[in-house]
């Protein structure tokens, strides 16, 4: 087939996705009619020649269409680099990215410029607002930077809080009320078990009677003494 003549030029023109053929890159010049753009984009030269590896000596499927992927991408990257209208329409493309850069840049700063006013005129607002409430502040007239509906509002809140701090301050009363009277009747009811204690240890309830000896009698009387004045 190789032996028919133009055959490459058929196949160059049939074949649009076609990158390479007989180990040569296709060119612009292959491709347009009557174009010419020097020896350097010339088709057939040794420029425009490629080298095709042997993939018989591979072991594995994988490793051949990984080492294949890789031959068809620095085959595209070849013809990129010797196509002299896609060289052109890079350089177009990279002007026309630097004006709109060039424009975006002066819209960005016309914008950031925008923003910085604005921002500026805000903390001046407040600067402006913050003196005047201090000077407000001395004379007593803070009232006089608020809204109806500020005042309003602030009344309000202040009648919340006045009713909140009354509750507040009666549940707290009632809390330390109710701890002092369990503080009292824990002490009587101690008091009241310490006295008695006696009683209940010498059982004078089931047994009114003691029985003690002569002897004893004066020390007896004299702990019961001591116990009758604790009451």
């Amino acid at each position: 087939m190789c032996q028919i003549p133009g055959y490459r030029h058929f196949l160059v023109n049939s074949i649009a996705c076609l990158k390479a053929l007989d180990n040569y890159i296709i060119t612009d010049e292959e491709r347009i009619e009557d174009a010419s753009f020097g020896y350097r984009f010339r088709g057939l030269n040794e420029f425009m020649k490629i080298h095709i590896p042997d993939y018989s000596s591979e072991r594995s499927a994988e490793q051949h269409l990984l080492n294949l992927e890789v031959d068809v991408y620095r085959l595209k990257r070849l013809f990129e680099r010797n196509s002299p209208s896609i060289l052109i329409q890079s350089w177009w493309r990279g002007i026309r990215s630097r004006t709109n850069s060039k424009q975006n840049d002066a819209k960005s700063l016309a914008a950031a410029l925008k923003i910085q006013g604005w921002w500026r005129a805000v903390l001046a607002r407040r600067s402006y607002i913050e003196e005047l409430r201090a000077l407000l502040k001395v004379t007593n007239d803070e009232d006089l930077l608020l809204t109806n509906e500020e005042i309003e509002r602030r009344d309000k809140g202040r009648l919340i809080f006045k009713h909140w701090y009354a509750y507040y301050k009666r549940k707290k009363k009632e809390r330390i009320e109710l701890a002092a009277t369990l503080k009292i009747q824990t002490f009587m009811r101690m008091r009241y078990v310490k006295n008695t204690s006696f009683i209940s240890a010498l059982k004078l309830v089931e047994f009114p009677k003691i029985y003690f000896l002569k002897e004893q009698k004066p020390q007896f009387l004299k702990i019961l003494k001591k116990l009758v004045g604790n009451f």
